[in-house]
């Protein structure tokens, strides 16, 4: 069996006979497994982040705010606006 934990709370399980499953079809499970969950993760984050910017681009350029070019910038600079909202503030 293989557990993926955050936090010390395990999230997802796969079985033993699952991965017997994949054994059939993959020759290193782990890298495999590991290699599809770095990317579900990196498109869900560059997605994201486009969403994001498909948002807050018009604004700041409404409002002649300089935008950063730098991703972490331009994403601390959203967050940490006073009219800024996550999904679960914004109820959406």
């Amino acid at each position: 069996m293989i557990s993926i934990k955050k936090d010390n709370t395990e999230i997802f399980q796969i079985s033993d006979v699952d991965l017997l499953l994949l054994a059939d079809s993959l020759l290193d499970i782990d890298s495999e497994i590991t290699r599809r969950i770095q990317y579900i993760i990196d498109d869900k984050i560059s997605n994201c982040y486009k969403r994001l910017k498909d948002k807050w681009d018009p604004i700041l350029t409404q409002e002649n705010a300089m935008i950063p070019s730098n991703r972490d910038a331009y994403i601390t600079l959203i967050t940490s606006r006073q009219d800024y909202q996550n999904r679960s503030q914004r109820g959406d």
